[in-house]
């Protein structure tokens, strides 16, 4: 598929999507993409803060057409993925739902949003990568970050990886789902592993949402997106939630 991107770059910005939202609201449709050297008000999952220095992170955000949540993610991380390796990097592998993990940490993540424009409705999906952090600077209290520097030893150009991160989406966009989803699970960290689902979290099937923490295996993701725990009572489908991996489970596969 031949897409020509419209690319608008920025020194510093609020925020990556929020500033496609208003593109999209203001008309603009697909196969646009955002890139800031900074965010000040950068967000994650649950309204979580996005915080970074300027010129060490991949901040972007593309407009696509609108696509399953599932499957949006599942071809921005193996987006990213082929990024990093196409760059002389092993990259990163998936951690349910939308970080990308390395032994070290987390060192990115992915927030899919819903715009709505005069066209039709439209997907926002925004990406943010550690690139070129040091150890000492990763220091982020309750959290375990790593970047591309520390975990593939080796630099990477912030505008190399949105081009190529770029290319990515394009050449992937045509894949079928089932090809999107056995790529997720060749790279889905922490398989087989024990590990915990921290609240707020969601159940297939349930109405309350529980305030305690559950304690399973990873068993896998069904092709909805949804995580397969295999607990003390069986296998739980996980709408929505925080997997937890339990110290010294670090993903080595």
């Amino acid at each position: 598929m031949k897409v020509r991107w419209k690319v608008l770059e920025y020194p510093v910005i609020g925020s990556t999507n929020d500033e496609a939202r208003a593109w999209v609201e203001k008309g603009h449709g697909p196969w646009l993409a955002l890139r800031a050297d900074h965010q000040t008000k950068g967000r994650g999952r649950h309204a979580r803060k996005w915080v970074d220095q300027p010129g060490k992170a991949l901040l972007m955000t593309v407009v696509l057409p609108w696509q399953l949540p599932f499957r949006v993610i599942a071809l921005m991380c193996l987006a990213v993925r082929h990024a990093v390796r196409n760059l002389g990097g092993s990259g990163p592998r998936f951690k349910w739902p939308n970080d990308l993990v390395y032994p070290e940490g987390k060192a990115g993540g992915i927030l899919c949003e819903t715009a709505m424009g005069k066209s039709g409705k439209f997907v926002l999906a925004g990406l943010g990568l550690n690139v070129a952090y040091a150890r000492e600077e990763l220091s982020i209290e309750g959290a375990k970050p790593t970047s591309l520097w520390v975990s593939e030893r080796r630099w990477f150009g912030v505008r190399d990886l949105f081009h190529e991160v770029l290319e990515g989406i394009t050449s992937l966009w045509n894949e079928d789902m089932e090809e999107l989803y056995r790529g997720y699970m060749d790279n889905l960290a922490y398989l087989g592993q024990e590990v915990e689902l921290g609240p707020p979290y969601k159940l297939e099937g349930a109405e309350e949402v529980p305030a305690s923490l559950i304690r399973g295996v990873v068993w896998g993701v069904d092709r909805e997106g949804r995580l397969l725990l295999k607990s003390g009572a069986g296998i739980l489908r996980v709408v929505s939630g925080d997997l937890l991996p339990l110290p010294g489970s670090e993903d080595r596969r």
